[in-house]
């Protein structure tokens, strides 16, 4: 299959790249930082492989990506959106300047690519949009404001999408992701309840090509923060202010 993902140069979206190329599968892949591509280029040279420097602040980056994907005759089977930041207030300030910049990348740098390709899917009647999205989508824990309010917008954006075309065969997935043991967690790393990257990566590539929907992983961890929803609001302000006191964020 032909993959797109976006975030290749880090954490799930490197180690992504990786394990769908060896599973013989063709990936273009695109991250901000070229350093760290230069890295990914030189450690795992493969011809079903290629990456490029994208900005997902910049349009015309963006749109340039697209055009040589597809004069290269390259239209994803999958579409794997990815990349976030995860930006941080000082703890006595709300720059909102940082709030749309991380809107801007985790939301509609997401939804760009969903426009892009959605023609192509829609001309063959097939295709796969994955959205990676956070239990933050749910209720904000810790760490930056913005980060949940972007993962809550994608998240519903994809419910909308998967009603407003369940008449055809296009797929819309969105994988909920607990704790999991990369730079973004800052808490405990504790692998019986923040599985590593390889784990995270395995789940992603077992919902390639099924029907489209909300996935959780891992189950404890999602499960709780879904139960949580139930939970009086002073009461989990006041477990999200201890968390935050003792690991960071806003």
């Amino acid at each position: 299959m032909n993959i797109f993902i976006t975030g290749v140069s880090s954490g799930i979206g490197k180690a992504l790249t990786i394990e769908s190329v060896k599973l013989g599968h063709r990936v273009w892949g695109i991250a901000r930082r070229e350093e760290q591509l230069n890295e990914l280029r030189k450690t795992f040279k493969n011809e079903n492989l290629c990456l490029l420097r994208c900005d997902l602040e910049n349009l015309e980056e963006m749109k340039a990506v697209t055009s040589k994907m597809k004069n290269e005759g390259f239209i994803p089977d999958i579409v794997i959106l990815n990349a976030a930041v995860h930006l941080q207030n000082s703890a006595k300030s709300f720059d909102t300047k940082l709030y749309q910049k991380t809107l801007d990348i985790n939301l509609y740098g997401a939804l760009f690519w969903v426009g892009e390709f959605l023609p192509d899917f829609l001309q063959r009647n097939s295709g796969q949009f994955i959205a990676i999205s956070s239990t933050s989508a749910f209720r904000h824990g810790y760490g930056g404001i913005a980060y949940s309010a972007s993962k809550a917008a994608l998240s519903i954006t994809f419910r909308r999408l998967r009603i407003h075309f369940a008449k055809t065969n296009l797929k819309f997935s969105t994988i909920y992701f607990g704790p999991i043991g990369t730079n973004f967690w800052r808490g405990p790393k504790i692998p019986i309840i923040v599985p590593s990257v390889e784990r995270a990566v395995n789940y992603i590539v077992k919902t390639f090509n099924r029907s489209g929907g909300e996935y959780y992983f891992p189950f404890l961890t999602t499960f709780l923060s879904r139960l949580s929803a139930f939970l009086p609001e002073q009461l989990f302000i006041f477990g999200s202010k201890h968390l935050t006191d003792k690991y960071g964020g806003d």
